[in-house]
């Protein structure tokens, strides 16, 4: 099975009202923001039967700064949802993401 997505950040999920605290558009050094939970299993579709490899890439973004230093990272992989960690360094202030993700039965 494959499912695929996009995702803007910071990402609000309507079914619980949480956006997550989105600190990356001010401070200096390494700082980081995990998403609420995003589900697998988008329009009814059945979850995953295990947990899936997610892959993820950058489709847009709005920063400023010196160098922008992004990570992207899936965390908590779970049959029904997952989240995304992010990452910036240094001076640069990010305002938004778009993320794209693919999930695909774990092999």
């Amino acid at each position: 099975m494959i499912r695929s997505g996009t995702v803007s950040l910071p990402y609000y999920d309507p079914m619980t009202g949480v956006m997550g605290t989105w600190d990356l558009g001010a401070g200096t050094g390494l700082r980081s923001y995990v998403s609420p939970d995003i589900p697998l299993a988008t329009w009814g579709g059945a979850p995953f039967s295990s947990p899936p490899n997610v892959v993820l890439s950058l489709a847009g973004i709005e920063a400023t700064g010196g160098k922008v230093r992004v990570f992207l990272t899936p965390q908590n992989v779970q049959a029904e949802e997952f989240n995304i960690r992010v990452e910036v360094s240094d001076d640069c202030t990010l305002s938004s993401l778009l993320v794209t993700w693919l999930a695909t039965d774990a092999v």
